[in-house]
């Protein structure tokens, strides 16, 4: 191997761990248990949760769970690549190594859960509901945040553009949900 490209690859390596220090020591500093929006966090974990529990469809606990994950994922992932892209970041963290764990664990797929549970009782249209999920999450819950100081946006990045990634995130649960219905119906012996 390249001995300047690992040399180099290593810096990069000891400035993340550096990076990491510094976000820790600010997250203990301002962060942790001493904000109102440490605990408003804690309540964005903790209470979707605990509806979810008393409302979620016990018949299609799987179906639903599965979505939800599928909604987990795509939604960590987005926010992975914005944060590591520089396009929004948190300030205020419930963990410090993981920028959005209350929002990407819990409140968003919840709601998204709720929304697909709600569709198939109700016999609702989908895509009309994720684009009211995805308009409340950017247009409405977004701004409050940025208010609050809980999110920060980088350079050209708007609501508009969250809203579409809401969009995909909806689209993106339901896809790979349907992939595997199909593919739990067409095997099934």
């Amino acid at each position: 191997m390249n001995e300047k490209r690992i040399e180099h690859f290593n810096e990069i390596v000891n400035l993340r761990k550096e990076s990491t220090e510094a976000l820790l020591n600010y997250w203990e500093y301002f962060t942790f248990y001493t904000s109102f929006e440490y605990w408003l966090l804690v309540g964005f974990f903790l209470i979707p949760l605990i509806i979810l529990i008393k409302k979620i469809d016990k018949s299609n606990i799987f179906l639903i769970g599965f979505f939800g994950y599928c909604i987990h994922i795509a939604t960590l992932y987005s926010n992975l690549l914005a944060v590591n892209l520089g396009l929004w970041n948190y300030p205020i963290q419930l963990i410090p190594t993981m920028p959005s764990f209350s929002l990407d664990s819990s409140l968003i797929p919840v709601t998204y859960m709720l929304a697909y549970q709600w569709t198939m009782i109700k016999n609702k249209n989908y895509y009309i509901t994720i684009f009211v999920v995805s308009a409340f999450f950017s247009f409405i819950f977004e701004p409050l945040i940025v208010k609050l100081g809980m999110l920060k946006m980088y350079g050209e990045i708007t609501h508009v553009h969250t809203f579409f990634v809401y969009i995909f995130i909806g689209l993106f649960a339901k896809f790979t949900t349907n992939i595997f219905l199909w593919l739990q119906k067409k095997y099934a012996s």
